[in-house]
């Protein structure tokens, strides 16, 4: 595998001279201020789409960040439209060198509308500037912009219409040269609905215009999202294409996308024989506590019968023809049943499905409707579970996992959170509940290299090919990102491993198996990092597996991943040929995985139910930390296990730093890794679970003592100590990063070692530093050292909270602590009990943590 180059320089740069800013920015300044006296004279200049003009987006692009920037521009009189570019990694660490080269963020860019007066007090702190003069009281901050000012301009079509959207557009007139094209139109919100309107109108009458027509607008004031699908004659689009027209440089536009498109193909597999599972008699009398969004499942299928309820928002039944209905059959099949080869018995709670994909009768895949923007389609489904829609009442007030296996292909992760994924998050934390998003799923071919001809790598031994398609995997895991709306910090996203139940002889004949007996991440599962360089996928689960087919290109030869008969995860299938209603097959992806996900949660949430609230509380699941103490505790599970350290023995250990950047990489591939809900929701004499829930807000802590077993004292045998941390924030949804409060896991000198019985040396996992870029926290410990101790010990782990603006000091985050205590079970004690009577006896006030074993 390739050595992974050394990361570029990270240190803050110097503010210019004086002299300097003077002369690369003295002739826009002045430009700015003849166009003002052009506006006060009466000039009309609205054609020129370069001048810097009142309530047209003006951005700065500035060498450094500057710290509440939003604030004092504000101040100033402008009004806040975007910032872009924030690396994510100030609160991290000191040290340049842990800063991975494939998620290094370009200098801020800030995005502002500017009143007439802003403009003018611009320039005249400018000109002050200018002449050294001291900044007026209360303008300091304009001083140090001015220092590290690297760009100013106006917001132009080159930012409206970048590259990914033009190659978009092109590939799809070049399959459809004749048909019209939908394009979505991000408009730039106005807080004012009165110019909010104003400039809705404005904008649909260039679209008018534009011989083009709108299908649908969406507003959201929460996310700060107002948007249009357009349709639009050839003509126009490829105009669009070549930053042109009116709708190019329209100042109401901020982004012009392709629409947000979720496809699923349908499968080509031949249906396999039914599975001898009878549905119940009845439904399950409990409140649905999971819901799914998809498409529409065959309702009286024998392994669904009894056991969904369907509730149609958008999409209806006429859109979604039975023989057609595969993706939403499988995904309630899996969630249910799991895969059906492994032979795990049902879930027995209702699985409520609100359809969000058509199916259309033609052939095409399944996927949301063509006449609809995506986003207003999952709000309004949310909405109907959660409030009601309309006059109608919530249809699953008591849902808190939410199962979201779409993703928008147009919409690859780049560096912008998504208004998507801004709306999961929003959701997530308005309502308390859990998305499961899956990673996405990657066609494209991946450049092999190592074998000459497509001949030698079939011929190749079974090791040699995993190792040149690991390297490819390695290769192109910065062309390989996950869809939004995958990169939601509040969510947990979920990609797909090489692994299903379907039998070793799955790969017979010219199947090649590209991992053997290795859990690796498949070879169709879309690759981290997520926002700021967080960790993303979350984790993985078993998605089936996929063979490995080569192919010669000019450039040489390239490898696909290929479903074939025998391998993949077994769920219930609409009948295509009859009128069947108990037809299986095998299929493979990161829906799947995500569908696996939430049958964890679910079965989580179960366990959780069987413990009584303790005297004076709420019951878990009516508390503000409910979703968050499931993603806590599915995440609490994880580690990389064998493909963790068969990944980590191929990058080169050069140095300390370069150990950083190498777990970066392969948490690209697994997240946290795999978890195994089974040792959660279970427990033995060496093993016990501790949970804790609060919520918390800036500069609070929260600490809490952790019983060392008297058991252990100067006994020199395994011992390992989890620690999971999850939490959920509000969105910041102007910001480049959407985390408004970072929560960070400390031991009683501000570090995370805990305990001096324990390090992470011998642990493959993510580096904890890594670890806090996001809203979740893993790390294992574990050790053999001698320490003795006295009676009654513990160890603290803290938990405190910045918010990362001083907007977000006052609001509270919801937060889940879990801690595992594991001895090796040669030690002939039971540390369960042992931790939990110290902890009845140290009963304390404030937030309880609670021992788990069922």
């Amino acid at each position: 595998m390739r050595r992974i180059k050394g990361a570029p320089d990270r240190r803050r740069r110097p503010r210019e001279s004086v002299e300097t800013q003077t002369t690369r920015f003295g002739g826009e300044f002045e430009r700015l201020r003849r166009t003002l006296d052009e506006i006060e004279a009466g000039v009309d200049i609205a054609a020129e789409p370069n001048r810097i003009v009142p309530d047209r987006v003006l951005v700065l692009e500035l060498k450094n960040g500057v710290q509440n920037f939003a604030h004092e521009a504000r101040r100033l009189g402008f009004a806040w439209m975007l910032e872009e570019g924030a690396d994510g990694n100030d609160n991290i660490t000191d040290e340049d060198d842990l800063v991975d080269p494939a998620t290094a963020a370009d200098p801020r860019l800030y995005a502002l509308m500017p009143s007439r007066e802003a403009l003018q007090t611009l320039l005249r702190l400018w000109t002050a500037f200018t002449a050294r003069e001291p900044a007026p009281q209360g303008y300091s901050k304009w001083w140090q912009i001015f220092a590290t000012l690297n760009v100013i301009r106006t917001w132009s079509a080159e930012d409206r219409v970048d590259q990914w959207t033009r190659t978009v557009l092109r590939d799809q007139i070049r399959r459809n040269p004749t048909g019209a094209v939908r394009i979505e139109f991000d408009l730039w919100f106005r807080e004012d609905p009165i110019v909010r309107q104003a400039r809705m109108t404005a904008f649909q009458a260039k679209v008018a215009a534009a011989d083009g027509r709108v299908l649908d607008r969406v507003l959201l004031e929460p996310i700060q999202y107002h948007a249009a699908l357009v349709e639009l004659p050839v003509t126009r689009a490829l105009e669009l294409i070549e930053r042109a027209g009116p709708l190019a440089t329209a100042d109401e536009v901020m982004v012009v996308r392709p629409q947000s498109f979720s496809p699923h193909p349908p499968s080509e597999r031949d249906p396999l024989e039914p599975v001898d599972r009878a549905p119940p008699a009845q439904p399950d009398t409990r409140a649905p506590i999971a819901a799914l969004l998809d498409g529409f499942p065959i309702e009286n299928h024998d392994l669904l019968r009894n056991r969904i309820d369907v509730y149609p928002v958008d999409v209806t039944p006429t859109e979604a023809p039975p023989h057609r209905r595969m993706h939403g059959t499988q995904m309630a099949s899996l969630v249910i049943h799991g895969d059906l080869d492994g032979g795990h018995p049902p879930i027995s709670r209702t699985l409520l499905v609100v359809p969000v994909l058509a199916s259309p009768a033609n052939g095409s895949p399944e996927h949301t409707p063509t006449d609809k923007l995506a986003v207003g389609m999952i709000e309004r489904a949310v909405r109907a579970l959660k409030e009601g829609v309309g006059d109608g009442k919530p249809v699953g007030p008591d849902v808190l996992i939410i199962n979201h296996s779409l993703g928008d292909m147009h919409s690859p992760f780049e560096r912008r959170a998504s208004h998507w994924s801004r709306l999961l998050d929003y959701l997530s934390h308005r309502y308390h509940v859990l998305f499961v998003v899956s990673a996405g799923n990657a066609q494209d071919g991946l450049p092999l290299d190592g074998f000459a001809s497509l001949t030698d790598f079939r011929r190749a031994t079974a090791d040699a090919r995993t190792e040149a398609i690991l390297t490819a995997l390695e290769r192109a895991r910065a062309t390989r990102p996950v869809l939004s709306p995958a990169q939601s910090c509040n969510s947990l996203t979920v990609g797909a491993l090489h692994s299903d139940f379907a039998g070793p002889g799955a790969f017979a004949g010219a199947a090649i198996d590209p991992f053997g007996a290795l859990k690796m991440t498949n070879l169709g599962s879309r690759l981290g990092t997520g926002i700021g360089g967080s960790i993303k996928p979350d984790l993985v689960m078993p998605g089936g597996r996929q063979a490995a087919r080569a192919r010669v290109t000019p450039a040489g030869l390239e490898l696909f991943s290929q479903e074939i008969e025998g391998a993949g995860q077994r769920a219930a299938i609409p009948d295509t040929r009859g009128g069947r209603r108990d037809r299986t097959q095998r299929s493979s992806g990161t829906s799947n995985a995500a569908a696996l996900a939430t049958r964890g949660a679910i079965r989580i949430a179960d366990a959780l139910d069987d413990i009584p609230a303790a005297p004076g509380e709420a019951r878990w699941r009516d508390r503000q930390t409910r979703a968050v103490i499931l993603k806590c505790l599915l995440a609490h599970g994880c580690s990389w296990g064998d493909i963790g350290r068969h990944l980590d023995g191929l990058y080169p250990p050069v140095a300390a730093t370069s150990n950083y950047r190498r777990r970066v990489a392969i948490s690209q591939f697994l997240g946290y890794g795999e978890p195994d809900v089974d040792r959660v929701i279970s427990g033995s004499a060496h093993r016990v679970t501790m949970l804790a829930d609060a919520t918390l807000r800036n500069n609070r802590r929260h600490e809490y003592q952790i019983p060392l077993p008297d058991s252990l004292s100067s006994l020199a045998e395994l011992r390992r100590i989890t620690v999971t941390l999850a939490w959920s924030s509000p969105v910041r949804v102007s910001a480049a990063s959407p985390r408004s409060i970072r929560l960070v896991v400390t031991d009683d000198e501000g570090k995370s070692h805990f305990w001096e019985g324990v390090d992470r040396t011998n642990v493959v996992q993510p580096d904890h530093r890594h670890c806090a870029k996001g809203t979740l926290f893993h790390s294992v410990l574990d050790g053999r050292k001698a320490v003795p101790f006295g009676s009654r010990s513990s160890f603290m782990i803290g938990v405190q909270a910045v918010a990362e603006t001083t907007a977000f000091n006052q609001v509270d985050a919801p937060y889940a602590l879990a801690v595992s205590f594991e001895t090796a079970d040669t030690i002939r004690a039971d540390i369960y009990q042992e931790i939990r009577q110290e902890l009845e006896l140290r009963a304390r006030a404030g937030v309880a943590v609670r021992a788990r074993r069922p």
